[in-house]
């Protein structure tokens, strides 16, 4: 019988036991398509571990669009941003970073740069002031339906993203309920071992007095844990007290 072109082209010849190109296992070979093929089940199991990771990067870094305001989406110029601030961006994000100094000195862009990098690494980003947390601690049991479903949205997301941004913390108005709840947030995050970034415009001695004699100390001592990894302190200040 005349053998079919075609469905020669399409058949599938189990061709034996051959060393696997990706590991080197020994795995079953197929002929097909004039290519030799290998059932690995370890290099396809890498492949799909690949995938999703590919996968959760992309989310993340989509995300990272989302919460991140276009002016700070651009290429950041290393020249505007001052140079103690720009020494966190040699740093590889696996630990937090805190950013100390006055406004307008790279401090809230670095952190989103920061965020940029974790979200590359596949850990879901989000982003909050102090003042936003805390404004949303004051209207969780809000009696309008909508608005306390929104901030428990968001004090949902500050509690539990793998990457969180704290901005500007110490500005706006203090109360003893609100620093209570953003000192519960940091211990949180402590304990979970969340990636957290934050600014703020003052050292440790100008938060302890905005913040209070209650909850500032342990605040300030929440947000030095928080930026401290394997190789130290990471807290980046333009001036002499941190």
């Amino acid at each position: 019988m005349d053998s079919d072109p075609i469905a020669d082209r399409f058949r599938l010849d189990r061709v034996g036991i051959e060393p696997c190109p990706g590991c080197g296992d020994p795995v079953q070979a197929i002929s097909a398509f004039g290519r030799v093929w290998h059932e690995c089940p370890r290099c396809a199991e890498q492949e799909k571990q690949q995938r999703r990771q590919r996968e959760k990067i992309d989310r993340a870094l989509a995300q990272w669009a989302v919460v991140t305001p276009p002016t700070y989406r651009e290429k950041i110029d290393r020249s505007r941003i001052h140079p103690t601030i720009a020494l966190a961006m040699d740093l590889d994000f696996s630990s937090g970073i805190g950013l100390v100094g006055p406004s307008g000195i790279g401090k809230t862009r670095v952190a989103f740069f920061a965020l940029r990098m974790a979200s590359a690494r596949g850990l879901l980003p989000g982003r909050v002031t102090a003042a936003e947390y805390r404004e949303a601690v004051s209207l969780r049991h809000s009696g309008a339906k909508e608005t306390a479903s929104r901030a428990e949205e968001l004090i949902r997301m500050a509690k539990w993203s793998r990457a969180l941004l704290i901005d500007d913390i110490g500005k706006g108005a203090n109360t003893p309920a609100g620093d209570e709840a953003f000192y519960n947030l940091l211990e949180h995050r402590r304990a979970e071992k969340l990636l957290t970034f934050w600014t703020s415009n003052g050292g440790s001695g100008w938060l302890r007095k905005k913040l209070g004699a209650d909850y500032g100390p342990a605040i300030v001592k929440r947000l030095v844990d928080l930026a401290t990894g394997p190789d130290g302190y990471r807290i980046f200040s333009t001036q002499e007290e941190t």
